[in-house]
């Protein structure tokens, strides 16, 4: 359904939303000039080292991998399952 689709589920939890593109480098760059600050690309090549300029002039970041899953729960969130997620997003900087 794409970013827009996304965001708007996403927008209102107030967590890092995280969007998968899988192996489109094409809904990747889309997401990133919509506002994606994070998104999962597993492409390669020079088509991700594309993707990682336009992500460095949008302001955003590239994974080259899925995070590992994390159950966050209901509100109130779990801090250490917060912790987590901040602490993969991280080390992509």
């Amino acid at each position: 359904m794409g970013f827009p689709w996304w965001q708007a589920l996403t927008a209102p939890l107030g967590v890092p939303a995280v969007f998968d593109a899988d192996d489109a480098p094409a809904l990747a760059a889309s997401a990133l000039r919509g506002g994606a600050q994070w998104v999962v690309c597993t492409q390669s090549g020079p088509t991700l080292e594309t993707l990682i300029a336009l992500a460095e002039i949008c302001n955003g970041h590239v994974l080259t991998s899925r995070p590992c899953t994390l159950t966050l729960g209901r509100p109130p969130y779990n801090a250490y399952r917060i912790g987590q997620l901040s602490q993969y997003l991280a080390r992509e900087n």
